[in-house]
């Protein structure tokens, strides 16, 4: 039932998680009684302003008292309750609680859901990309890839859908429509990053105004599991300082978790920008080596390439991984074991050189572009270019060893 009066006075919440921190829901009563019942707000889905009251449908539910002065009015912005570990209460508008929102984001940072809800109503483009990479990670480490992929269709992708063609809707009646049309309208991402969108319900007066293929193009850039776009002009070279300076001996990491997050973000549009299957090969194994963190958060982000034989040579590299994994004497950073990098290295070019038109001069002028500033991985792709019998490779030998002989090796 919706209740026709243009405002309401906050006097309570719900938790909408267990426990704190977490957001509430909150309720409201008419200025003009303590005593009615509890209303939430309404939404209009094309503005995102408050539409209008209705009664809470469960008015026995565990309500929270709350003495913050908060007014909600019809035609304003929708206001929000959020309650921290020490059962502190923050209520306003977005304009009203936005930093205080911003600085829960980084106190609860461990709470992917959380910091992904944060991020949704204050993050930059860049802080809601990075907090759905964590979200997809932490469900895939609790649930398996599967789980955290149906989370990214299942939720990303259709909410992103949703604000597009919203926003390309060429007035309010055109947006109601596109809304009443919503259960027929589908999109679809698969596991190797393709989407494909479904928009037959929309009609064709409506259509016209919308690009499908742009959609598309910016739905496959807005998802961090297969684009992320770049940050602010000097983010490139940010990330070359971050990729170069080998993982946690980077002087300004004043923070670990931070750091690794930051570098994983940058391998990931690296990995984004590149248009060869070899050269995603490499940049995958630069993570890998780059440290224990970093290798550890990008084979669970990373798990399929959109190239058929890209997807099993990283299967390959998560295996041997798996291996080492229960010898960790030989992840010891100070006396890291050269063969398992060996026997890997030799494994995945010999996945990779399976089958007709395999480019294996251009595979290993990638590792070397990529890897060369690995003291030991260095040594390793020396010995399999000397030991070639490709005559690719043997053609560009000079120039391969000449550019090992120049790297900067980092370790």
């Amino acid at each position: 039932m919706n209740n026709k009066r243009t405002k309401a006075k906050l006097f309570g919440y719900i938790f909408l998680d267990n426990h704190p921190p977490c957001f509430a829901l909150p309720l409201f009563r008419h200025e003009s009684g303590s005593c009615g019942q509890a209303l939430v707000q309404e939404i209009n889905e094309i503005n995102g302003l408050v539409s209008g009251f209705r009664i809470l449908e469960d008015q026995n539910s565990h309500i929270i008292q709350c003495s913050l002065t908060c007014i909600a009015q019809v035609g304003y912005p929708y206001v929000y309750v959020f309650v921290d570990s020490a059962n502190f209460v923050v209520a306003g508008t977005i304009s009203m609680i936005g930093e205080s929102l911003k600085f829960y984001a980084d106190e609860y940072k461990q709470n992917a859901a959380l910091s992904l809800q944060i991020a949704e109503l204050v993050g930059s483009v860049e802080e809601k990309q990075l907090a759905n990479l964590k979200m997809r990670e932490a469900i895939t480490e609790k649930s398996g890839e599967m789980a955290a992929f149906r989370f990214y269709e299942g939720s990303v992708l259709r909410t992103r859908l949703w604000e597009f063609l919203l926003s390309k809707a060429r007035d309010s009646e055109a947006a109601q429509r596109i809304l009443s049309s919503r259960s027929r309208i589908s999109a679809k991402i698969d596991i190797e990053g393709n989407i494909s969108i479904d928009l037959s319900a929309i009609s064709e007066s409506d259509i016209y105004f919308i690009d499908k293929k742009e959609i598309e193009t910016r739905l496959k850039e807005d998802l961090v599991q297969i684009s992320i776009p770049p940050k602010e002009d000097k983010s490139n070279e940010d990330a070359e300082v971050l990729l170069e300076h080998g993982g946690r001996n980077d002087p300004n990491a004043e923070d670990l978790e931070r750091y690794v997050d930051d570098t994983v973000f940058a391998f990931m549009r690296k990995l984004q920008q590149a248009s060869r299957q070899e050269e995603r090969i490499s940049i995958f194994l630069d993570a890998v080596f780059h440290s224990k963190e970093v290798r550890q958060r990008i084979i669970r982000i990373y798990p399929h390439d959109k190239a058929k034989k890209a997807t099993n040579v990283i299967a390959i590299i998560r295996s041997h991984i798996a291996r080492t994994d229960r010898q960790p004497a030989i992840f010891d950073q100070q006396n890291e074991d050269i063969l398992w990098k060996y026997e890997m290295l030799k494994d995945v070019f010999s996945t990779f050189s399976r089958g007709p038109m395999s480019r294996r001069d251009i595979l290993m002028h990638f590792l070397v572009h990529h890897l060369a500033k690995y003291k030991d991985v260095g040594i390793i792709l020396r010995e399999m270019i000397l030991n070639s019998k490709s005559r690719y490779i043997t053609v560009i030998a000079s120039r391969l060893l000449s550019e090992l002989d120049s790297s900067k090796q980092i370790k």
